[in-house]
Parts: structure tokens; C-alpha cells; sequence
């Protein structure tokens, strides 16, 4: 899959994930106890977005789950 154009999380080992598809490499198996959940989201819709977000780790609670908001750090763009 071409990743040009698209906005692509990256880790040490290169792209790993975007709206359209995660790498196979960083998907949950049945050993997973760890996640990253991103929850894209656009510009003028933050309310829903916010909205979202909280419903999201309402239910990651529920289930036992733990939350740990990290702020994003945006690249600047590309040429």
C-alpha cells in the first residue's frame, strides 16, 4: 500500500499505522496486554471529537482497562 499523501504514525522501525490501515507487524494478538489507540479526528469537529475520545476510554475502564492520555506532537508538513 502506498502511504503517499496519507497523515502516518511512525515508530522506530518505520510507518506503522494510518486511517486507512495498520502494519501487520504492531496488530493485537492473544498475548497483548498494551495498546495505542489513535482516534482521528478533523478539524471543526473537536466536540465530537472530544466526545468520542471520552466514550472510548469509558469503555476501555469498564472492562478493566487503563488510560494514559499522551499529547501528539505534529510533524511539520512535507513538501
Amino acid at each position: 500500500m502506498s502511504l503517499k499523501g496519507l497523515i502516518c504514525l511512525y515508530d522506530a522501525q518505520g510507518p506503522c499505522g494510518n486511517p486507512v490501515k495498520d502494519a501487520q507487524r504492531i496488530k493485537t494478538q492473544g498475548d497483548t496486554t498494551r495498546t495505542l489507540t489513535v482516534l482521528w479526528g478533523v478539524a471543526d469537529f473537536e466536540e465530537q471529537q472530544g466526545a468520542a475520545v471520552a466514550w472510548y476510554q469509558e469503555i476501555l475502564r469498564k472492562v478493566g482497562g487503563s488510560v494514559l492520555d499522551v499529547p501528539v506532537r505534529q510533524a511539520p508538513p512535507t513538501q
